[in-house]
This record gives structure tokens, C-alpha cells and sequence, in this order.
């Protein structure tokens, strides 16, 4: 092999090395901003739905307003790999 196809050799080792470390990446923090959303997602279903008892309605207002946030985070989070990697026609 010559030193130019060594070089490119060299390169594409790298940029596999990348994109492994890039999915790597986008994998945790996934995982990480799901997991604490879906135990919120959760409880305040739990609270909506009056399992623990009675709410008034001021409480169900905010709860419904945490519930619709915490909806549009989910959705930003399910959207990250793409806005990441520059897939923005792929974004909703």
C-alpha cells in the first residue's frame, strides 16, 4: 500500500470511529431524558386519573398543563437523533 492509501485508510477507521461514538451517543442520552419523562408522564396520569384520591379542579388544570408539556418534550426528544445528525426534513 502506498502512503496516499494508507491516509484514506486512516480516514475511513476515523470516521467509522465517529459515527460509532455519534449512535453511542444519541443511545444515552435518549435513554436518559425518556427514562425521568415517562416516570413524570406517569405519575401525573396517575393523578389525573384520581387513583391516589380526589383532585380539585385548579389541580387538574396544571396537571393537564404539565401533561401536554411533558407531551411536547417526548416529542422533542424523539426528534433529537434527527435534528443531531441534520435530518430536519425527517422533524414533525
Amino acid at each position: 500500500m502506498n502512503t496516499t492509501e494508507l491516509n484514506i485508510e486512516k480516514i475511513q477507521e476515523s470516521i467509522l470511529r465517529i459515527e460509532q461514538l455519534k449512535s453511542d451517543f444519541l443511545s444515552t442520552i435518549n435513554h436518559e431524558l425518556r427514562t425521568p419523562l415517562t416516570v413524570s408522564r406517569e405519575g401525573v396520569e396517575i393523578l389525573l386519573d384520581r387513583i391516589t384520591g380526589n383532585i380539585n379542579n385548579e389541580q387538574e388544570k396544571l396537571l393537564n398543563v404539565t401533561k401536554k408539556n411533558l407531551e411536547r418534550l417526548t416529542r422533542a426528544i424523539e426528534n433529537l437523533p434527527d435534528f443531531l445528525l441534520g435530518r430536519r426534513d425527517t422533524l414533525t
